[in-house]
């Protein structure tokens, strides 16, 4: 019988390396968050205004609360008095240093200004 490749050998082992891993999770969060934006403007479109909190999106405009894929809390979402918001993740490290001091590690929508 000749070489067959599915049982003579096993397959090799596809490994994701830490990276992959980083690079999957925060992809996940951006699109968790991108959601969360869109969501908010078509609140905006119809209501004039902002909503004071995610939850207030639901079930309207999302059908669930948007949850932050780091750490399985609600994402964390902030009204501005200029009537902007800001949409963020706590990031890879999972620690929440309060929106006035984002972590390296956190993910914002839309991105703050460089100071």
């Amino acid at each position: 019988m000749g070489w067959l490749p599915s049982v003579s050998r096993p397959a090799p082992l596809r490994t994701l390396t830490q990276d992959s891993l980083r690079y999957a999770a925060v992809a996940e969060t951006q699109r968790r968050i991108l959601i969360a934006a869109l969501a908010l403007e078509r609140y905006r479109l119809r209501n004039g205004a902002y909503p004071q909190a995610l939850a207030d999106l639901v079930p309207e405009f999302t059908r669930k609360p948007s949850i932050d894929f780091m750490d399985g809390r609600p994402l964390r979402y902030r009204l501005e008095n200029s009537g902007h918001f800001f949409v963020y993740s706590v990031g890879l490290d999972c620690v929440d240093n309060g929106f006035n001091r984002l972590g390296d590690s956190a993910i914002v929508w839309p991105l703050p200004a460089a100071e």
